[in-house]
């Protein structure tokens, strides 16, 4: 809770941006340990590197497609998290963009959390145009 509120402070005075600086990371592992600050700093940096959900709704085909895995497995856990009914085709126009692999987990860690995403328009299309890949997977994990 300290380190959140001390991030959130310095955020402020910088423009909403987290600093990365020596001397905050300095100041965070006093407040939580090294080896957390390390981790903690290091998803900072990864979410520096996706876009946000709010630009990918704005334009699923133009917004640039990383091309390291890990970027990719945190656009899709990230956005299952927050994606809604209202921005799910375009999210998922841009999340298909990732590959099937990427696809199908975004899918299912988003419908995990929100079932009533598999009723939007999107997801239904897609799942029709992907239903052999759906039946395989549900197969697999019976």
């Amino acid at each position: 809770m300290l380190a959140a509120n001390f991030l959130k402070t310095r955020a402020r005075r910088r423009g909403g941006e987290i600093p990365d600086d020596p001397a905050t990371q300095s100041s965070v592992a006093g407040l939580i340990g090294r080896g957390v600050m390390s981790h903690l700093f290091t998803h900072i940096k990864l979410e520096r590197d996706i876009p946000s959900i709010e630009k990918v709704a704005a334009d699923p085909s133009g917004t640039p497609v990383p091309q390291a895995a890990d970027l990719r497995m945190l656009i899709v856990y990230s956005f299952s998290f927050k994606v809604t009914k209202n921005n799910m085709a375009p999210v998922l126009t841009y999340v298909e963009r990732l590959g099937k692999e990427f696809t199908m987990a975004f899918l299912r860690a988003a419908c995990i959390r929100d079932g009533m995403l598999l009723n939007t328009p999107a997801v239904s299309a897609w799942s029709k145009r992907n239903a052999s890949l759906v039946v395989q997977i549900s197969q697999a994990m019976a």
